[in-house]
């Protein structure tokens, strides 16, 4: 019973007296010996025939016991009328007695009655049974209450036959007797005194004999009365025993089969959470080594790259080193040429002015080349950059793509097995309370709120698992956007240090132009003044000459040419590798 309607019923029978309560299990009594339905209209019934032959107006305003039994015995329908009657009593401190020969009944006499009952019962004595027990104490009662009612049965039935004293036969006086005169009043007395002495003698005679006659049949049926309602009561007590032992021994194969079936769930949950955290390890693994692979193959790059920059800065510095030792042993061959055709004659200044006609032409395709070289290697470092950048955002978006698909198939993959699980689960309970047939005992509430607890776990457990596979994804397209900004970091950072070298470089390229420039025009300055002697003049004449004119290739750049490299030099060129 639930425990606001229990404390209802206990206020309100608080307030009933002990004939009230006593009427009360009178009525329950009744409707558990005629094995009457459990319905409002037989309730009235037998309650109102209780109180009528207690000679009580049951059906009348004040009396609310007849309601009161009534909502005991409707509300929850699955629980005996005694045992929630006994319950109500109980927690309302009510004893419920019998009579007044209850009370003086000792303790020896209750055995004597009931030994031959609850002698015979498994592992039990009679020396075992608590007389405080409730149930004991119910027994007793219903006992009392029984033997009561018999006896109250056999009383009426006596009350209902025939009277003695309608038995006595009435003697009338002797007509016929008539005078008026002293004798006959005086025989008259003195006969009527002997027949009134007769019949007092016959009637004494005859009420003693028939009532002793009555007496010896009423104590005969009283007896055979005894007999009967003894042996019904063991048949219905052995009764009691038997289904009470029934449904103890049903109760703990139900235990025991609620107990084998939770833990076997509890085996199945356990195994299912291992098997989900074995696979949610797998996956972290696989994760975990995708992303270290990652990392590894981005240091081999970042490394390679590195290595490859360092080798193109290795070949523009020997090319640089190469264009500057052409650019210092030609000007020293020009020096020395320039001195021996001062001194030499005017075909040695004739084919020297054509040799410097030939390298500043040279020179100056040289130049163009160089110029024209730096913009197809920019042009293209810039085009190898696109495509790298444009390889490396496709293998991200990609490893995304690939991360996110296989994320979405583990996640789609648990779902599908946790609602397999959920189905097979749903399978096994209805067929398992189907074949025990669990919903038609009083077992059903406890069932359902076990079944609703269950279901609101699962609930709990798959938000949980959502949670989890959430923050888990968020994570990883957390670290995946800090990795890939701090990849465009880096490129922004290799790309400015690029600039910043070749604009380094070029302006080193331009300054070491400026400064050849600068020293070949003044040599061309110098030239250009007009020589004071006569060989000079002729000198100037042959090299501002247009006859073609032969230049041997050998003297350009032969052995005796090339100058020993001084420690100006020497200082000069560290300088511009500088």
């Amino acid at each position: 019973m639930q425990p606001h309607v229990l404390d209802i019923l206990v206020e309100r029978v608080k307030s009933y007296s002990q004939e009230q309560i006593t009427r009360l299990y009178r009525t329950l009594l009744a409707l558990h010996e005629e094995r009457l339905a459990l319905n409002a209209d037989n309730i009235t019934k037998v309650y109102l025939r209780i109180c009528s032959e207690d000679g009580f107006q049951g059906d009348s305003e004040e009396d609310t016991c007849g309601m009161w039994i009534r909502c005991l015995i409707l509300m929850d329908s699955h629980i005996p009328p005694h045992k929630k009657f006994f319950q109500v009593l109980e927690k309302a401190n009510i004893q419920l007695v019998t009579d007044d020969s209850d009370e003086e009944e000792s303790e020896e006499e209750k055995d004597d009655d009931y030994s031959d009952i609850h002698a015979r019962r498994e592992g039990d004595s009679i020396e075992s049974v608590d007389e405080q027990d409730p149930r004991w104490l119910q027994a007793v009662a219903l006992d009392h209450f029984r033997l009561k009612s018999q006896a109250l049965s056999l009383w009426r039935e006596t009350v209902k036959q025939p009277s003695v004293n309608d038995l006595v036969v009435h003697i009338e006086p002797p007509h016929g007797v008539h005078g008026g005169g002293q004798d006959e009043e005086e025989y008259s007395v003195e006969k009527l005194a002997e027949l009134e002495a007769v019949a007092d003698q016959f009637r004494d005679g005859t009420l003693k004999q028939k009532a002793l006659s009555h007496w010896r049949v009423v104590t005969a049926e009283y007896m055979e009365q005894e007999r009967r309602a003894d042996s019904f009561r063991r048949k219905k007590d052995t009764e009691n025993v038997l289904s009470k032992w029934v449904l103890a021994e049903r109760e703990v194969v139900l235990v025991q089969v609620r107990t084998a079936n939770a833990a076997q769930k509890a085996l199945d949950s356990w195994r299912r959470q291992t098997k989900e955290l074995q696979q949610q390890e797998k996956i972290a693994d696989v994760a975990a080594e995708y992303f270290a692979g990652r990392h590894a193959f981005q240091a081999m790059r970042g490394k390679a790259q590195e290595r490859l920059e360092q080798l193109q800065e290795e070949q523009e510095f020997n090319k640089a080193r190469q264009r500057y030792l052409i650019q210092k042993y030609l000007s020293i061959w020009l020096e020395r040429v320039e001195q021996r055709a001062k001194e030499g004659l005017y075909q040695s200044a004739y084919k020297t002015m054509r040799r410097k006609v030939k390298m500043n032409l040279a020179r100056d395709a040289i130049r163009t080349w160089h110029s024209q070289a730096m913009e197809e290697k920019a042009k293209l470092e810039e085009m190898a950059r696109m495509a790298d950048e444009f390889r490396q955002r496709k293998d991200r978006e990609a490893a995304q793509r690939m991360a996110l698909g296989a994320i979405h198939a583990m996640y789609e993959q648990g779902m599908d097995g946790k609602r397999l699980e959920q189905d097979a689960d749903q399978h096994y309970h209805r067929t398992l309370i189907n074949r025990f047939g669990l919903w038609d005992s009083r077992w059903r509430a406890p069932a359902m709120e076990y079944k609703e607890h269950e279901n609101t776990a699962d609930k709990y457990r798959e938000l949980k698992d959502l949670e989890f596979a959430g923050n888990k994804l968020r994570n990883w397209k957390t670290q995946a956007w800090r990795h890939q900004r701090m990849e465009q970091d880096a490129d922004v950072l290799h790309q400015r240090h690029d600039k910043r070298r070749a604009a380094g470089f070029l302006q080193r390229w331009r300054q070491a132009a400026a400064d050849h420039r600068s020293n070949v025009e003044a040599r061309e300055e110098r030239d250009r003044l007009v020589p004071a002697t006569p060989a000079a003049r002729r000198s100037l004449l042959v090299a501002t000459s247009t006859t073609p004119a032969y230049t041997p290739a050998p003297g350009l750049l032969g052995a005796g040419y090339i100058e020993e490299e001084t420690e100006d030099d020497v200082e000069g060129e560290t300088d511009y590798d500088e």
